[in-house]
């Protein structure tokens, strides 16, 4: 049982059809009904880290797990793999064991980075664990260079180059929103006037910019203003307490400007506006991540360039064409080892069972899509085939059989049996004919029936639905075919 994992396509809460046939004594019984899936569904949500990514250090990626669905989770674990090598290793594992449906757990995951990182935005893959494996909850991505964060710490305004009006904002230590340090809009500004920075950027992908602000004003009157390229994308004034902002911005370089301006009379509260951790949009390199899994000895070309995969393991590559880096995480695995085995004594006119195992998911040259098989000869010479595939790699194992008794011959011996798909009515044709049987897929005669003559008609509307062997002996031949009922 996978408590946390569903297969591609399913979810908690979707109904699923189902057919089951179960074979017992004389008969066949097929049942049909419909389920609703009951699971869990996690999702992760509030996402930060602290501080921001840089060489050598460690930081904090902080963030809320949620079971959204209908079923609480068992024996789960979520893990961060260190799948670009801009970590030092693993991330610790955070064990959560059982989560109840509409439940939440506050996640804090260190995670201590090496030397010389790229400046990009860089993914981190977390992973739901169970008894059946990991599988991808979320991708989170943080920044490391290229993600500037304007938090005027350094007392002034140089850390960026802001351009100021005649009426400058100012720096204040007075109730700053995180640190020492927050920037104000000009006090004591005469009626109709305004105090306004701007500062010119380039975002190197389409992103946001985000800041908090505070404003105490004459409510309506004298407004905070923020304007991307002269558009403006948000007023406030008023007795407004800390609040956050975030607007969209699109590659290419925009001018982003902060303006306080006063109407032509009155005063009210301590009229002015506050902001503070401006994060402005991204500026690194554009890169591309990949994470793949590739078969063992198999073809793989990243980027036009051929990759090894004769070793078994976890590899990184990265490169760099039309100034973009790239970077693939790959992991080499064993193909199954497929097996395929005989169950029963394989003989002319007697049906026997071929069950394949080391994989988790097989398809039959027959076109069945289960481990085994039924097999009921009319040749002597058997061959089969089946795939086995197991996390996206294949093998193909074929198994050859001689049996016991004799090859009938087709062109005098022929068995006709019409109409197929049928409803009740089956009529079946064969040179003297002696019996006729009707045999499950598990191989369990269900009638067996005298026949003199070349044709007879078999009344099987008393047999389920489903899919059925019919056996025909003749006096120089035995001969099966499959008969489907509908």
């Amino acid at each position: 049982v996978c408590p946390t994992y569903i297969a591609e396509g399913l979810a908690d809460g979707i109904r699923v059809k189902f057919t089951s046939m179960v074979d017992f004594g004389p008969g066949t019984s097929t049942k049909r009904a419909q389920y609703s899936i009951v699971a869990p569904a996690l999702t992760v949500s509030n996402t930060w880290i602290s501080p921001d990514l840089q060489d050598d250090s460690t930081s904090v990626i902080t963030c809320t797990l949620v079971n959204n669905g209908h079923d609480t989770t068992d024996n789960l674990t979520i893990t961060l793999p260190n799948l670009f090598g801009f970590m030092t290793d693993d991330a610790t594992p955070q064990n959560i064991g059982r989560l109840a449906p509409d439940s939440a757990v506050d996640l804090s995951i260190p995670v201590t980075m090496v030397s010389a990182l790229p400046s990009t935005s860089i993914p981190f893959h977390l992973y739901a664990n169970d008894s059946c494996g990991a599988h991808l909850l979320q991708v989170l991505s943080f920044r490391a260079g290229g993600s500037e964060t304007e938090d005027f710490e350094t007392g002034d305004f140089t850390k960026f180059n802001w351009t100021q009006s005649s009426r400058p904002w100012e720096i204040t230590s007075l109730d700053p929103f995180a640190g020492t340090f927050s920037a104000r809009s000009k006090t004591s500004l005469s009626n109709r006037a305004e105090s306004r920075m701007s500062i010119n950027w380039t975002s190197t992908i389409d992103d946001s910019v985000s800041f908090y602000y505070k404003v105490s004003s004459e409510e309506g009157y004298d407004m905070f203003h923020f304007f991307i390229d002269g558009n403006e994308m948000m007023s406030a004034s008023g007795e407004e307490g800390r609040k956050y902002a975030a607007y969209p911005v699109g590659a290419g370089t925009h001018n982003l400007a902060f303006s306080y301006s006063k109407d032509y009379y009155s005063i009210s509260g301590s009229d002015c506006a506050w902001i503070d951790n401006v994060k402005l949009p991204f500026s690194g390199d554009v890169s591309h991540f990949v994470v793949d899994s590739v078969c063992q000895n198999s073809e793989y070309v990243y980027d036009t360039t051929p990759v090894p995969t004769d070793q078994l393991g976890h590899f990184v590559y990265s490169g760099s064409e039309d100034g973009q880096l790239d970077f693939l995480s790959l992991s080499v695995v064993e193909s199954p080892q497929v097996t395929i085995e005989v169950v029963g004594e394989p003989a002319i006119g007697d049906c026997f069972m071929l069950k394949a195992s080391g994989a988790t998911s097989y398809v039959w040259n027959t076109g069945d899509s289960t481990a085994y098989i039924s097999v009921c000869p009319q040749t002597t010479h058997l061959e089969y085939t089946v795939e086995g595939c197991r996390a996206g790699c294949c093998t193909t194992e074929t198994i050859t059989l001689e049996v016991l008794g004799i090859d009938p011959q087709p062109e005098h011996n022929a068995v006709r049996l019409f109409p197929n798909p049928a409803r009740d009515l089956v009529t079946v044709q064969a040179e003297q004919m002696r019996s006729i049987e009707i045999i499950t897929l598990m191989g369990q005669t269900l009638m067996h029936t005298p026949v003199h003559g070349s044709e007879t008609t078999l009344n099987l509307q008393k047999l389920p639905k489903g899919i059925y062997f019919v056996k025909v002996e003749t006096a120089n031949s035995v001969s099966t075919q499959k008969l489907v009922l509908r």
